[in-house]
């Protein structure tokens, strides 16, 4: 290996003349992209079996926070802020809030990194982002941003490319304590075959590029590697989770993307998400917020999570509904058989021991080709999920849910199958 970094392989064999040997010849060959992408492929195949290991975990995680959200909220909302217990009702759901947040973060990474995708524009999210976080940052930090007017549109969950810019912002402003400058661009990039061969997680087409530099302190070669980790932070203890960069690379790879980074001890940082890039109009943004309601329907609330559905059955059962439970697939069936003209909505678990989400939905359907089924899960709308939206189920809930998400859904739910 040189010190320039190329790593050469070498050859030798005898030299013979008249059957006596005279020497050796030596030969070389470069093999420094060979191992380069050599070690790309070691650390996907590291990350992916890491990732399974985060989503399981996050995923009974979610389970867990689902009934602790889920009644601090119910809770909160049965009493007025002047009342003795309400600080303490409330300091339980905004911690509850936040693991499902570094929860989701986990999810993320793992293989749950788009939730509500749609036609977005990155430049129009670029703003956004640092209309939220610009301002908290130290006056000695400069923002540049250099922005292609012309750029196309992505497919994309705005609020996860939100989170992952925002994380990406706030680690370049950590990297300069001192003050600096942050550099934003947006840009396009079309891969070639041979060019997508040097990223694993790349293929060929026009991807929209963003960059986020700064001039901070940069990142050492022997933790390069390892900054995607889960967990795997430079920070000191109590500063950082380590699942800012875990969580950036597990949503950019789920919208099809990939992450590129440059550093240099001293002279800063710089990361590249390329999202493929789209060829929709943007669609004009909606900011009507509608105040959930309750009703008198009957609904079938269906998971094997006692909390959870327990929670489900008195928040709805509060706001005027009629509900029936069940622990799993095959008591879903036996319910709905003995009310399937009565029943106006099911909220279904996907992840249910015995019989998942997908067949008992697809079993339900063939008792009632109409049946009008909200779909439950602490994954997202991708893989599994998606195919059980587009098999015919009306909506879709992520866990961890507070009482307001759970009757706006429901409700939304109820008055489409109704035509309202």
């Amino acid at each position: 290996e040189f010190k320039d970094g190329r790593i050469f392989e070498r050859y030798s064999k005898p030299q013979r003349v008249g059957g006596k040997s005279v020497g050796r010849v030596w030969s070389f060959r470069d093999i420094t992209q060979h191992r380069q992408l050599e070690q790309q492929f070691f650390q996907a195949q590291k990350m992916e079996s890491v990732g399974t290991l985060a989503g399981g975990i996050a995923h009974d995680f979610n389970n867990i926070l689902g009934g602790i959200l889920g009644y601090a909220s119910l809770m909160k909302s049965k009493i007025t802020s002047d009342h003795i217990f309400f600080k303490h009702i409330d300091t339980i759901e905004k911690g509850a809030m936040r693991a499902a947040e570094l929860t989701a973060q986990l999810l993320a990474f793992a293989r749950g990194g788009k939730y509500n995708t749609r036609t977005v524009g990155p430049n129009e999210i670029i703003g956004e982002t640092l209309g939220i976080i610009g301002r908290t940052f130290a006056k000695s930090i400069e923002i540049e941003t250099r922005l292609d007017d012309a750029l196309p549109t992505v497919q994309a969950d705005a609020g996860q490319i939100q989170q992952v810019l925002m994380n990406l912002f706030v680690n370049a402003a950590d990297a300069m304590p001192d003050g600096g400058t942050l550099s934003i661009e947006s840009g396009t990039e079309t891969l070639s075959e041979q060019d997508a061969r040097a990223h694993p997680d790349a293929s060929a087409g026009d991807y929209v590029v963003i960059s986020v530099a700064d001039t901070g302190i940069g990142i050492e070669e022997e933790t390069m590697h390892r900054i995607f980790e889960p967990f795997f932070t430079t920070k000191e203890e109590g500063k950082g989770t380590g699942l800012g960069l875990s969580m950036i690379y597990g949503v950019v790879k789920n919208h099809g993307g990939f992450v590129t980074v440059r550093s240099e001890v001293g002279e800063g940082s710089e990361f590249k998400v390329h999202l493929p890039a789209g060829r929709e109009a943007r669609p004009k943004s909606s900011t009507a917020v509608e105040e959930p309601r309750g009703g008198n329907e009957l609904i079938l609330v269906v998971d094997d999570e006692e909390p959870i559905r327990l929670f489900a059955k008195e928040a709805l059962e509060t706001h005027g509904y009629r509900v029936l439970a069940a622990a799993d697939g095959t008591d879903a069936i036996d319910v709905f058989g003995e009310n399937n003209g009565d029943i106006s909505l099911v909220i279904l678990d996907m992840v249910m021991p015995n019989m998942g989400g997908q067949e008992t939905f697809l079993k339900l359907r063939e008792m009632n080709p109409e049946v009008n089924a909200l779909l439950s899960t602490g994954y997202s709308q991708d893989g599994q999920a998606q195919g059980i939206l587009n098999s015919g189920v009306k909506g879709f809930i992520q866990k961890p849910y507070q009482v307001n998400a759970l009757l706006s859904k429901v409700r939304k739910a109820l008055d489409t199958e109704a035509g309202k």
